[in-house]
């Protein structure tokens, strides 16, 4: 099927303000669409481009490019357009190639490469010049003949990668930073070759100068300040809290300033930006080069007044700073996002909000500078006078892009007119009491051949609902495969969505996994009063956080679920601990959670509530089914899988190792949620595919030790 592209939407972000990339001068719009490749294990990525002025004449689009990738990265992605209204840049790659940052003229079809990094490209930034900056993955450490001899000195390296050798895909912790001359990418300069970036986000654009002198860049803060510790928000609270030493790196973030002429670099602010999913701050030159305009970032605590130091605890502001002297001059205390320095008015333009909830930015701020002080000179006006490009979808309808302005409404493109030829499952919202009182809503996947009245088995798909999206698999592609068991026989519950302040209110807490919990039991006990399930046959899959919740409802949960799996998951587990115990994520946020780390006497509380220390507490009859998709995830899955093995409770552990989190590969993506729709089949309904043979020898092997557990 064919999918919008756009990392945030397919992070769960809305799709609203994130189909098209308009031109500047908005007389065309690009598109990025993606789909999967099954015969040769790749993901197609098309470029497509419309006039504005046709689209209400029902055209065609104008394909561009199409790529293909052949790795976990996309094919095109972070796309940019010139001021010249024809060229644009962005990262891509071809089957077996690094990702390098590539110009595309689109009245020529010409595609030139423009960097040749010898590691993959992660972001970029166009200056004034057409210089580019670019983050770019470590290069491979420099082969050393004494080391078989000496050893070789570890600090913060994760297991896996003193292991293997080279740091695992998605766990590298530094950055390259890189300049170049001019868009053909000529007389580059590296800047650092370790900067802490470890989760880097392709919309954090290194910032040129416009004289080329300075590049500024969003790191990853090591040592954290005591004074941010008072900074108000809560999420902040948390993680201002963590413990870090050099080399270690906390989930904050702050702006450096690097030198080209020195080769110095230093910290702009003492202080973080805010948080927030993805890209959340954005660093804009003023021609001069003398000043930067930051947003959404705190502003340093230490030497403020006791009046100026109450308003910057508050939350964070849009900022002018002087490189030279330091001096930071507030333009507004709003959650602004950056769109452009005019320079026919000297005005800086910003849209309200951050646009990645529910909607986009709505309202269009300029700042106009007078004196020493920045001054709104228009309150707010449309986000765009030209047409919305929108993709229109529910929970129900497959997704088409059009076109709105006014009354008038354009088709533009039916992803996959392919869906009319086939029979989904009809997907419900539904609304509920958790046992502890909470509300909760979700989505209910009816089975296709749904006959009222008949109870069918259920299996629950924890970590998030979208209620205006059309999902088949469900909110991630790791795992969930809510319309393929739908036409199995089964029915599936995408739990949950409940309130964002209750959900804030519980996250990294001890109670988080019980109050979570608490919604799967009562959907169970709401579905089952409506007399739509069969509660003996009850399943329930987890991914990432939502691992930790479905093992605690297996060990602390009086419901017994017929069959489980997990994919690649927080589990709160003293093995997955002590792997990254000498780097500080994810453990300062388990020592949160517990209230401790697990030693001494903080062992008591792990002992309770983690569950891998109640695996005994497991039903004989409940089997598990773990896949590990490279090699961290094996070891944060090897605790619960080998103590099921040692304790004879049924367990199968599935593992490739060239997957990420969030799975890409069409291969990949069969084995994680084509098993588990072979799995919860099996189990639920006791099916079996005879074109699978040695899948189903291992599972009827579980099922007879089942059989002989409860006969013990």
């Amino acid at each position: 099927m064919r999918r919008l592209a756009d990392p945030a939407y397919v992070g769960g972000s809305s799709s609203t303000g994130r189909v098209a990339l308009f031109s500047p001068d908005g007389t065309k719009f690009i598109v990025i669409l993606r789909k999967g490749n099954v015969g040769n294990n790749t993901n197609e990525y098309s470029l497509l481009l419309w006039e504005t002025d046709e689209i209400f004449r029902s055209p065609n689009p104008d394909r561009l490019l199409t790529l293909t990738s052949s790795s976990n990265r996309p094919a095109i992605r972070a796309v940019s357009w010139l001021e010249d209204n024809s060229t644009i840049f962005f990262l891509g790659e071809h089957p077996g190639e690094v990702q390098q940052l590539y110009r595309f003229d689109c009245g020529t079809r010409r595609l030139t490469l423009v960097t040749h990094s010898p590691t993959n490209v992660l972001s970029y930034g166009i200056g004034s010049q057409n210089d580019i900056a670019y983050t770019a993955e470590p290069l491979p450490p420099r082969a050393n003949a004494t080391a078989p001899y000496l050893g070789r000195p570890i600090s913060t390296e994760l297991i896996t990668e003193v292991l293997m050798g080279h740091p695992d895909e998605q766990w590298s912790d530094h950055v390259r930073l890189v300049t170049a001359r001019g868009e053909s990418g000529g007389q580059s300069t590296t800047l650092s070759e370790n900067v802490l970036m470890p989760f880097p986000f392709s919309d954090d654009h290194p910032a040129i100068s416009p004289d080329r002198r300075y590049v500024l860049a969003l790191a990853n803060v090591e040592v954290i300040p005591a004074s941010w510790r008072d900074y108000r928000d809560s999420r902040m609270q948390k993680w201002t809290r963590w413990k870090t030493t050099a080399g270690q790196y906390s989930m904050l973030r702050h702006y450096l300033l690097f030198d080209t002429e020195t080769g110095e670099e230093r910290v702009l602010l003492n202080a973080p930006v805010s948080l927030g999913g993805g890209a959340s701050s954005e660093a804009a030159w003023l021609p001069d080069s003398q000043s930067v305009v930051i947003t959404n970032t705190y502003l340093p605590l230490d030497e403020a007044s006791p009046e100026e130091r109450e308003a910057r605890v508050a939350g964070p502001f849009v900022v002018e700073v002087h490189v030279g002297t330091g001096e930071v001059t507030k333009i507004s205390s709003k959650e602004l996002k950056f769109v452009k320095w005019d320079e026919r008015t000297n005005e800086l333009l910003f849209d309200e909000g951050r646009g990645t909830e529910s909607t986009p930015a709505s309202k269009r701020l300029q700042f106009h500078k007078n004196g020493s002080t920045w001054t709104s000179t228009s309150v707010e006006r449309s986000h765009r006078d030209g047409p919305e490009i929108q993709l229109d979808e529910g929970l129900n309808q497959p997704p088409q892009i059009s076109a709105h302005s006014g009354s008038r409404k354009s088709l533009l493109l039916d992803l996959n007119p392919q869906f009319q030829e086939l029979d989904f499952g009809r997907e419900e919202l539904i609304r509920w009491k958790a046992t502890d009182g909470h509300e909760v809503e979700g989505g209910l996947y009816l089975p296709v051949d749904y006959v009222p009245g008949k109870r069918y088995p259920l299996v629950i798909q924890t970590h998030g609902f979208h209620p205006d999206r059309f999902e088949i698999d469900g909110p991630y592609t790791s795992a969930f495969a809510a319309q393929p068991l739908a036409g199995r026989g089964i029915m599936v519950l995408q739990a949950e969505k409940p309130e964002r302040s209750a959900v804030l209110d519980h996250l990294a807490t001890e109670p988080e996994a019980a109050w979570r919990v608490s919604a799967y039991e009562g959907a169970i006990d709401y579905l089952d009063g409506r007399g739509l399930i069969d509660r003996s046959r009850v399943g329930i899959m987890g991914f990432s956080r939502t691992c930790w919740y479905v093992k605690y409802a297996l060990t602390h949960s009086a419901f017994h679920y017929a069959a489980a799996s997990v994919a690649d998951g927080f589990d709160m587990g003293y093995f997955a601990y002590v792997s990254m115990a000498n780097r500080a994520y994810p453990d300062n946020e388990m020592d949160q959670i517990m209230g401790a780390s697990p030693v001494g006497e903080g062992l008591q509380t792990w002992f309770e509530h983690s569950p891998g220390f109640r695996i005994d507490r497991v039903p004989d009859s409940t089997p598990l089914r773990i896949v590990a998709s490279y090699p961290l995830d094996v070891l944060a899955e090897w605790e619960w899988f080998a103590m099921m093995k040692r304790l004879g409770k049924p367990v199968d552990m599935v593992v490739f190792l060239d997957g990420v989190h969030e799975l890409e590969k069409p291969w990949n993506r069969l084995i994680s949620q084509g098993g588990n729709v072979d799995w919860f089949d099996f189990w639920l309904n006791g099916r079996e595919d005879p074109a699978k043979a040695d899948q189903y020898k291992r599972w009827r092997d579980l099922r007879a030790l089942t059989k002989a557990q409860q006969g013990r």
